[in-house]
């Protein structure tokens, strides 16, 4: 099998090397994926709200706008300085994939010897902008936001299956959603602006390749 595999509209990547190339294809598959998946849980979760509706029950918010994730808000790797980056940059997707499991036998042979790997996925929404009149409705909106973007990402992710080819195996993710939500303000030319809240989830994978392959 060559080593060399190409992936659509975006030309080869050398499955020969390690987890840099591993994170790359899931920021890929995030970046060309998720908005189709939130158009389709959207659709989806109205249809749902309506029967709900319909049986007698209050569903809360009817449609919080499920915001799209720009290809420019998937970061490769981990982002601490995401929380106080300007409003701009929410949604977004931070994709990170590291070694967690070596080789059995000595570490000599873990340069040939195929490891699992890790992948972590984690995830950031915004609503606003939050008055004292509307907190309990800008509420209502994260928390809708938080779970059906998750959903589209854990969706996006299960579809690939191989992440463009570079593992064999995707375990089903371990994590979810954070316990508690966060405010911040948007400041304007030294004042301060409007206020927005922030919510987030992160998801664990395990990766398996079967096929032995160099490690750099």
């Amino acid at each position: 099998m060559s080593a060399t595999m190409v992936i659509p509209g975006r030309g080869p990547a050398d499955t020969m090397h390690g987890f840099p190339s591993v994170g790359r294809a899931a920021r890929l598959v995030v970046a060309n994926g998720i908005n189709g998946e939130i158009d389709r849980v959207q659709r989806a979760w109205l249809r749902a709200d309506q029967e709900f509706e319909d049986a007698g029950f209050d569903v809360g918010v009817r449609d919080a706008g499920v915001e799209y994730v720009e290809s420019v808000n998937v970061f490769g790797g981990p982002h601490k300085s995401l929380v106080a980056s300007p409003i701009d940059r929410f949604p977004n997707v931070s994709v990170t994939a590291y070694a967690t499991r070596p080789s059995p036998r000595n570490a000599a042979d873990d340069s040939y010897d195929v490891p699992e790997l890790s992948l972590l996925v984690e995830l950031m929404v915004k609503a606003g902008p939050m008055t004292a009149d509307n907190a309990l409705l800008v509420e209502s909106i994260i928390h809708t936001r938080v779970e059906r973007t998750s959903e589209a990402l854990l969706a996006t992710i299960a579809k690939s299956q191989t992440l463009y080819g570079t593992v064999d195996l995707i375990s089903p993710p371990r994590g979810g959603i954070v316990n508690a939500s966060w405010t911040r303000n948007e400041n304007s030319e030294g004042e301060t602006g409007a206020t927005y809240i922030l919510h987030g989830a992160r998801f664990v994978y395990a990766l398996t390749r079967r096929v032995s392959r160099t490690y750099y």
